[in-house]
């Protein structure tokens, strides 16, 4: 079992902890929890689409995913951050979703409002004021993902009420944490793939209300193979099947 917290301390500066339940040796191997955080970040890409529903904000977050790659050079603008945001990462610059939402139809006024500051992908330092909080489990060879929100009052990711703002956003703060965690040129083609096919997938309609982890898996034996193969030959039994 894997869980995962995102924190947003305000709107503007979040982080990301995972945790793994020690259910075997699979836990302390790399390349293993490299898969696995993958597979996390499929799940919650789709399940916070999905819960999200059509519109203009999860249109927009599904075309940057679609075209999204890794490049730490842009992403890292220390001279153009606050002073308290110094050698942090930025998660998401303000033009960049700036220039997407107006691609989708919003006024200047309502895209400035609505994305007018940069993220930050801060140091994790306890609860956030508001969470997105993830628990991904494996009963037997089919993953089960479950999502919940604290601080957001009544209605949470079930509805999307409150929370557009933050839950697209918190799905790049996740994509450039496991990006930031395992920097190998593996990981970062596999997961710049990933990331792809999860905004595609919402571009052309393919989520439904109960397939987001079965794309998932789709989605990792497309991108991560080579890492579903180094998992059987250590032995381990968390194989999926092609759906």
């Amino acid at each position: 079992m894997e869980n995962l917290t995102i924190d947003y301390y305000d709107s503007r500066t979040a982080a990301v902890q995972t945790s793994y339940m020690p259910d075997g040796g699979q836990h302390m191997d790399y390349r293993i929890r490299q898969s696995s955080d993958a597979l996390v970040f499929a799940n919650y890409a789709l399940r916070m689409m999905r819960n999200l529903g059509d519109g203009a904000d999860t249109e927009a977050v599904a075309r940057m995913l679609s075209a999204w790659s890794y490049e730490p050079d842009a992403l890292d603008h220390e001279g153009d951050q606050p002073h308290e945001y110094a050698s942090k990462i930025t998660v998401l610059d303000a033009h960049v979703h700036y220039t997407a939402a107006l691609d989708m139809g919003l006024s200047p006024e309502r895209a400035k409002q609505r994305y007018g500051d940069p993220v930050f992908l801060v140091p994790h330092k306890g609860k956030g004021r508001r969470r997105f909080v993830g628990t991904l489990r494996f009963p037997g060879h089919f993953p089960i993902f479950k999502l919940k929100t604290r601080g957001f009052g009544l209605g949470g990711v079930l509805a999307g009420k409150g929370i557009p703002q933050y839950g697209t956003d918190s799905i790049f703060v996740l994509l450039v944490h496991l990006a930031e965690t395992h920097n190998s040129r593996e990981f970062l083609t596999a997961i710049n793939g990933m990331a792809r096919a999860c905004g595609s997938a919402h571009l052309s309609g393919k989520i439904t209300g109960f397939n987001c982890e079965s794309l998932s898996i789709a989605y990792m034996n497309d991108w991560f193979g080579g890492f579903m193969e180094h998992k059987e030959k250590k032995g381990y039994a968390w194989t999926f099947p092609v759906p």
